[in-house]
Parts: C-alpha cells; sequence; structure tokens
C-alpha cells in the first residue's frame, strides 16, 4: 500500500434491550364478568329474567355497578384487583457490523492531486417488540398489539473520487452498491460540483440516487388496533358529517348501506404494523446553492440551497381518512382503497380499516433552505445570530394509480406548511451562556375528513367543510453555567423555560391527540427544567 494512503478495519457489536411495565388497563373479559348478572356480592354468567335465577357463579369476580354512582355503589378493592392486571413489554434491538475502509491520493492533476475511498461494509440487524400476553391476546381495555420479531442483513461496497478540475472548482463522484437479503441489490450514484468563485463565493449543486430499504418495524411490526378520529362516509346523520355527497351515495349505495344508514362514531378501529411485503423507497435529488461570505461583513454567512426530490415506492401508512376519501368520496370509476375496507356483511358496520405500513407510490417536494449567521464579539461577550428558514414550493403524494393528493398547505397529510423558519440567538461570556430560540410554523387549511381534495372536483356538493388554522408561534430560553473541576472534569448547570409565552398550538380537529397536531406544535404549555451534564 502506497505511503501517503490510509486503512481502517471495524468490528461493532450493540443490543439495547428495554422493559415497560404498564398499568390503568384491564382484563377486558373480567370487566364483562364484573359488570354482568350479580346478586349478594357475586357474579354470575347468565340471568333469568322469567324465573329469576342466577346461573354459574363465577369465582374471585367481584361486582361492579356502573349506573348506581360511586356514591352509592363504589368500586371495591377487590373489584380492582379483579380487572386490573399489570402488563409487561419488552423490546430488543441489535446491530452487527464489520468494516474496512482504504483512503488516499490516486495521482496528481495540474490542479491537484485526486483523491480515492473504497470500503465495504457487512451489517446484520434484529430486534423484536413482545407485548404482555394479555395485550397480545387483545383480552384488554387497550388496543390490541401482537409481537414484532425479524431481522435482515445486507452486504455493501462503495467507492468515491475528489476530482480538483482547475483552482477553485472540483468535482466529486461516488457510487453504492448494496445487497439486501431481503430486497436484492441496488446501485446508486452521486455526482456533485463545488466552485469557490472567489473568498466571497461558493457555488455548489449535487445530482444523486437515493434508496431507502424498511426497517424491521416497517417489515415485521407486529400488527395492533387504532382508534384514529374519523367518521363512515356513507354516515347519513346531520350531526355527524351527513348527508352524503353525490359520489358518497352512489358508492355507498354500491356498497349496499341503505339511504338511512347512521354510524354516530367519530373514531373508527383500524389495523396498524409492519408488512413482509414491504418494498425499499428509491429517489432521484437534485440540489444547486450559494455560499456568501462577503468581505465587507466580517462574520456573516448565508446559504441558499434549491431542492428537487422524487421519491418512488414510498414507504408509509396511507391513513384512515386518506383510504375512506379514496373509496367513497371519488367517482366509482376512480375508488381505490376499498379493498383496505371490511364491512359486517349482514349489517354493512365498518369494522375494520386496514392502514398498515406498505409501498404508496411516491412523492414530489421542492423547496428553498436559507441560512443566515452572524458571529459577533462585543466587550459584554460573544454572540451569534442564526435563521433557518424553509420555503415549501411543492410537495405532492403520488399513490400507486397515479392519483395525486397534494400536501402543501392542507392538512391532508400532516403539516406541509408554505413557511417554516428558527430564529437562535446565543451569548456566551466566560462560564455563562444564555439561548433563546424562537420557531415559527405557517398556517394552513384543514378540511372535513382531510380530504382537501375534493376542493377540485366540479361538484361543490361534493365539497367538504374546511377552516384555516393558524401560524404558530414558540419561545424557549436556556440560561447555563459551566464548572471546571480540573482532573474531576467540567460541568454545566442550565435551566431553561420552553415555551416561554405559554403560547397554545392552533387548533387541529382531524389531529388525533390533545386535538392538535403533537408531532409539530408543543402542547404541553409552558414548563421549566433544571439540568447537570458531567464530562470527565
Amino acid at each position: 500500500m502506497p505511503n501517503d494512503w490510509s486503512w481502517e478495519a471495524s468490528v461493532n457489536y450493540g443490543r439495547t434491550r428495554a422493559v415497560d411495565t404498564g398499568r390503568g388497563r384491564f382484563i377486558r373479559s373480567r370487566v364483562i364478568n364484573a359488570i354482568g348478572p350479580s346478586q349478594g356480592g357475586v357474579c354470575y354468567q347468565s340471568y333469568d329474567p322469567v324465573n329469576q335465577t342466577y346461573s354459574g357463579a363465577i369465582a374471585g369476580c367481584a361486582p361492579i355497578d356502573l349506573f348506581g354512582g360511586y356514591a352509592n355503589s363504589p368500586i371495591s378493592q377487590d373489584a380492582i384487583n379483579y380487572i386490573s392486571y399489570e402488563g409487561i413489554d419488552q423490546g430488543y434491538q441489535t446491530q452487527r457490523t464489520y468494516q474496512l475502509n482504504f483512503s488516499g491520493d490516486l495521482f496528481d492533476m495540474p490542479a491537484g492531486a485526486v483523491g480515492m475511498a473504497i470500503g465495504a461494509e457487512y451489517r446484520e440487524e434484529r430486534g423484536g417488540d413482545i407485548p404482555d400476553p394479555i395485550t397480545n391476546s387483545g383480552d384488554t381495555t387497550g388496543n390490541k398489539r401482537e409481537i414484532t420479531r425479524g431481522s435482515y442483513d445486507v452486504t455493501e461496497a462503495y467507492i468515491e473520487f475528489l476530482v480538483p478540475i482547475t483552482d477553485g472548482f472540483e468535482a466529486s463522484l461516488a457510487a453504492r452498491h448494496s445487497d439486501y437479503s431481503g430486497f436484492g441489490t441496488t446501485t446508486n450514484g452521486k455526482i456533485g460540483l463545488i466552485w469557490n468563485l472567489n473568498e466571497q463565493f461558493t457555488l455548489r449543486g449535487t445530482v444523486s440516487e437515493a434508496f431507502r430499504a424498511p426497517s424491521i418495524g416497517n417489515l415485521f411490526g407486529g400488527s395492533s388496533d387504532s382508534f384514529p378520529a374519523a367518521t363512515d362516509p356513507c354516515d347519513t346523520d346531520p350531526q355527524n358529517g351527513g348527508p352524503r355527497s353525490a359520489n358518497e351515495d352512489v358508492n355507498c349505495t354500491a356498497d349496499g348501506l341503505p339511504a338511512g344508514y347512521v354510524d354516530a362514531r367519530t373514531q373508527l378501529k383500524s389495523r396498524v404494523g409492519g408488512n413482509p411485503l414491504t418494498q425499499p423507497e428509491t429517489a432521484d435529488t437534485f440540489t444547486v446553492g450559494m455560499v456568501w461570505q462577503p468581505s465587507f461583513a466580517e462574520g456573516f454567512a448565508m446559504t441558499l440551497d434549491w431542492w428537487d426530490i422524487e421519491l418512488d415506492d414510498a414507504i408509509t401508512s396511507l391513513g384512515v381518512n386518506v383510504i375512506l376519501a379514496g373509496c367513497y368520496d371519488v367517482a366509482p370509476s376512480e375508488r381505490r382503497y376499498c379493498d383496505r375496507i371490511i364491512r359486517d356483511p349482514g349489517t354493512g358496520f365498518l369494522s375494520l380499516v386496514d392502514n398498515r405500513t406498505g409501498n404508496a407510490g411516491g412523492a414530489v417536494g421542492s423547496g428553498l433552505d436559507a441560512t443566515f449567521s452572524y458571529d459577533m464579539d462585543s466587550d459584554v461577550g460573544d454572540w451569534r445570530f442564526n435563521l433557518d428558514v424553509t420555503y415549501l414550493d411543492e410537495f405532492t403524494r403520488i399513490e400507486i394509480d397515479g392519483t395525486e393528493t397534494v400536501g402543501l398547505g392542507y392538512y391532508d397529510l400532516g403539516v406541509y406548511a408554505e413557511l417554516k423558519y428558527n430564529l437562535n440567538v446565543n451569548w456566551r461570556r466566560d462560564d455563562w451562556m444564555v439561548n433563546y430560540n424562537m420557531r415559527f410554523i405557517d398556517g394552513f387549511t384543514e378540511c372535513e375528513d382531510d380530504n382537501c381534495q375534493a376542493l377540485e372536483n366540479s361538484d361543490p356538493s361534493d365539497d367538504p367543510l374546511l377552516r384555516s388554522v393558524d401560524s404558530y408561534f414558540q419561545h424557549d430560553l436556556q440560561i447555563a453555567y459551566g464548572l471546571d473541576f480540573g482532573g474531576m472534569g467540567q460541568g454545566q448547570v442550565t435551566f431553561g423555560i420552553q415555551n416561554l409565552l405559554d403560547e397554545e398550538p392552533p387548533r387541529v380537529y382531524n389531529g388525533f391527540i390533545s386535538g392538535t397536531d403533537t408531532a409539530n406544535y408543543d402542547y404541553l404549555g409552558r414548563y421549566f427544567y433544571l439540568s447537570y451534564n458531567h464530562q470527565m
């Protein structure tokens, strides 16, 4: 091996194990026993109202009277002990990797040496989630959850080149070949260019292919029950979304649901979990951008990056409202996902919506990421100002049949607001540090049953109810003090206030938890924390 080359080899093994103890849920079959026929503190399997006789005493059961009121018939400790259980869930994940990498210069060119890196990796992933037996069997007042257990391995090889074309202008070339135990092989490449025009301006761009294999949870996740906020499109009750639209009436009638069908539920049972038929998702990405560090403003820097992504075979779950809208809110010739909806063959009652993970066509998205930063020294300390802005130009999900669902500005697919930004101000002096952060999310439109796509229909009777969701600001403050213990290491005491102004999250009626979108908004309100961190 040439003297200017380096190499490294590594073997890594990691395992995590978690045990989760859950309380507060009840054994469903015992609840049924306890609220069933009873006399003299004894539960019975049945009661004959004609002869006024009880039969089939249930050993160990303590009756519960839900209609007498707690003051008149409080639930006894014996009854609580009878219906309660302590569930112990166990989970584990292991990863084993073997890596070998080489890097160095190949040869010289007028603008510099051509560098190369090459290597290979073998990786093995295993994982599992084992719920307690009662939850696994479904005999719980909570949601049923099945066992998750699976594994896969992958062998990969890569090669990368860094080619200086002229002074300040270089190209990077990369390729990676992967062989997955469950999906076969794939090869993906990347081409990047960087042009340093001068000390102030840099231009950059990349064209690349991306590949993401489904995780163990995506593939082997045990199915579980979920009850998201959703209503049956065939319901005709005006208090619950009725009457039907023109398309809903035609499609529901075709499925055998009568004109007066009523289903007052506002939550529907769905099945979520992994799917061993899930395939990898792929993407083509294009980015172009610039970096500006003006000489007349020392400490200031600006970066602008335009990105465009086309995703195929997206790994996702469709969502219950999307499935229902795709089956009932469209013209009869455009119906889809109906095979995911299970109804009682006798009554038409909607008993289950299959919302397990799978591949759902793809998505296209584009936007602009901008960062503005300024570092400043002063007599009172060192300052850093940073503003990160994301402008979303397009986000559209494309279903397998080519149907498009627009996410930008609508809540059908989640919070895909046109504008988001974070403003951060940091001050340091000696051992003190103060950090302030402001987060902004632009407003958007929310539609009944997450079906804003119906606004594009020509028939006004199919238009859903809609409302505007307000923009959101959140302010956070953090104060820290550093401690030096010499040979014993360094420590830091931090006091923080999250959601300083106690800003309430915007109301999102289609958000399942707390009437908002908990993935994007703070719903706990203002809270304080104090922490200590120590490093040797």
